[in-house]
């Protein structure tokens, strides 16, 4: 599944190439391509590929500004070109002088050549594809930086960026030699995008891998609660268990009190029963219990007598709400709202 916060996922290189290729082919002539395809009949795509470098060419001066450094078009529209001519079997630096007089032609037919050079021509492969990778770096680097500080890093886009900061010393020290090479250029234009070495200096501080987030989560959760992928982290409480063999018997001393005692119910629960048993062997089997029943029963008769009277009085009471109800019932039914009908 894409992570959507992945910024390899949103580089600005890849959609500026997608650019050059899609968005100038209607302005192309495509009679112009077909005699170029009849040239290289071998070369599969290169039709689209003449119809969009001419659509690009016609409006150059109405590319995308990509506000990087002086000239950023004209140094896209090379890489661009370079980058699809590989893609097309060309050998950059070789054997491919036809197909390089013919791209030199349509800067001229354009007039592009006044504000534009074709220059990639000359370069090898090799430095060709180190220039490339810290052009396309410097385009996406914005978009790097942000969804790193705001999303942080996989292991993969550490090692993304990591390489690029390899080829950045790597091109560093090629160009410190006497003898330049052509490529230094792209040295020039780092520096004018980002100065004070951002590029160099810049590397991921936060990471999102799974397995640190399953580490820090870990640490976090409580012995025996699950994480919610099905596992309990019963590791935390042997480790609970480790720790508690080590504490100071007062530390545990303090603990173990601090908690409620389970003999407290029996230490209440046996004098009662005690004092119930010698109360019942008195009334039982002494004279203070002839005392006590005599006492109590006249007491319940005097008591029976009153519930009696009052009981009476309430059936009286009763009868008499149902000899009421019949007719404040009758009274009802006869009560007709003049609402209701």
């Amino acid at each position: 599944m894409t992570d959507p916060n992945d910024f390899k996922n949103h580089l600005k290189s890849v959609h500026h190439y997608k650019y050059l290729d899609e968005d100038h082919k209607f302005a192309a002539n495509p009679e112009a391509c077909a005699l170029l395809l009849n040239k290289f009949p071998n070369k599969k795509g290169i039709y689209d590929f003449c119809l969009s470098l001419r659509g690009n060419l016609d409006y150059f001066s109405n590319l995308r500004p990509l506000n990087l450094f002086k000239d950023d078009n004209c140094q896209y529209l090379n890489c661009w070109i370079n980058d699809r001519l590989l893609s097309l079997g060309f050998n950059i630096g070789g054997d491919s002088a036809m197909i390089f007089l013919e791209i030199l032609r349509y800067f001229t037919v354009f007039e592009v050549d006044k504000t534009c050079k074709y220059e990639f021509s000359h370069i090898e492969r090799k430095q060709y594809e180190k220039m490339k990778t810290l052009y396309d770096y410097v385009l996406d680097f914005s978009k790097i930086k942000w969804y790193a500080d705001k999303y942080g890093c996989s292991t993969e886009n550490e090692q993304y960026i990591n390489e690029r900061r390899r080829v950045y010393e790597e091109v560093i020290e090629d160009c410190r030699k006497p003898q330049k090479e052509t490529y230094c250029i792209v040295l020039k234009h780092l520096k004018e995008a980002y100065g004070n070495n951002e590029l160099l200096n810049f590397k991921c501080t936060k990471f999102k891998d799974h397995s640190l987030q399953d580490t820090g989560r870990s640490r976090m959760l409580q012995p025996g609660q699950n994480d919610g992928s099905g596992e309990f982290h019963s590791v935390l409480e042997s480790e609970n268990d480790h720790q508690g063999a080590h504490f100071p018997a007062s530390l545990r001393g303090k603990e173990e009190s601090s908690l409620p005692s389970s003999t407290t119910p029996m230490a209440v629960l046996f004098p009662f029963l005690g004092s119930s048993l010698i109360l019942f062997i008195l009334y039982r089997f002494s004279p203070m219990g002839h005392w006590l029943r005599t006492r109590f029963l006249r007491k319940n008769m005097v008591t029976s007598n009153i519930d009696e009277d009052e009981t009476f009085e309430t059936i009286q009471d009763a009868y008499k709400v149902d000899n009421m109800n019949p007719q404040i019932s009758r009274h009802l039914i006869g009560y007709n709202p003049l609402e209701n009908m």
